[in-house]
């Protein structure tokens, strides 16, 4: 037993390495099929020392191990199952589709991602998003745009396969329609909207409500993510000041 301890610690470190460096669930779920016989062999092996040399205090030990093993073996079949579940129904990893948009955020001269759709392949992600870009500029610098989106995410993504699709963004005249908008996207309630144009330099100000019971460093971390994305749509803004206030009674979040 003790020597298929250290057989089973060599093949299950060398499986999980190479599961994850080939991304292969094969490989992944041979490697946690082999950790599972390590961790039963460890717990048989402990419970038939306590019965040997213990006495009878310890004869409890033999069946104790027995259910210990089984409920390893459980955990282990629905852990499996879940995984392979998740493939056969294409299900991205969780969170992806968050860093994606995050990521291309980032990328300049994208006004806003109105929708990052993702799913899972077998090694292979696949992602659909569409965003929105100046409608005034020509199409060759919307096509280039596109292209540096798909490299962003395919940089820090290798096995990532993305199609971008792109839109014109709303006119650029309706300041405050657009700031409310971004907001929209948001979830987060505006009102009195007041923008100043100085030298086509813009300064805003807006008051946003929040829940009563919202943590104001919650309320605080929302609004920062608004002006990110409102200097992002307007590059020539060069102040932003927010007034956070509790939602009025009767007033739906």
């Amino acid at each position: 037993m003790v020597l298929s301890l250290i057989v089973d610690i060599s093949r299950t470190i060398a499986l999980t390495r190479a599961a994850k460096k080939f991304n292969s669930q094969a490989l992944e779920a041979d490697a946690m099929h082999f950790g599972t016989e390590l961790l039963s062999t460890f717990l048989v092996l402990v419970a038939l020392l306590l019965a040997h040399f213990g006495g009878e205090k310890f004869r409890i030990a033999d069946p104790l191990g027995a259910v210990c093993v089984g409920i390893v073996m459980i955990f282990t079949a629905i852990r499996m199952g879940r995984r392979s579940a998740d493939v056969l129904v294409d299900r991205a990893p969780d969170g992806l589709e968050e860093q994606i948009e995050a990521m291309i955020r980032t990328v300049p001269g994208v006004h806003d991602v109105t929708r990052v759709r993702a799913r899972q392949s077998g090694a292979n992600r696949f992602v659909d998003a569409t965003i929105t870009v100046d409608p005034a500029i020509g199409l060759s610098a919307g096509h280039q745009i596109s292209d540096n989106v798909e490299l962003r995410v395919t940089e820090q993504f290798p096995n990532l396969d993305i199609i971008v699709h792109v839109e014109p963004a709303t006119s650029t005249d309706d300041h405050a329609g657009a700031i409310r908008q971004l907001a929209d996207t948001l979830k987060m309630k505006l009102h009195a909207i007041r923008i100043r144009e100085i030298d086509d330099v813009f300064y805003v100000n807006f008051h946003v409500e929040f829940p009563p019971q919202m943590t104001l460093a919650d309320a605080h971390l929302q609004v920062t993510t608004l002006e990110e994305r409102i200097r992002q749509r307007f590059p020539n803004v060069a102040e932003i000041s927010s007034h956070m206030e509790p939602m009025r009674p009767g007033t739906e979040p």
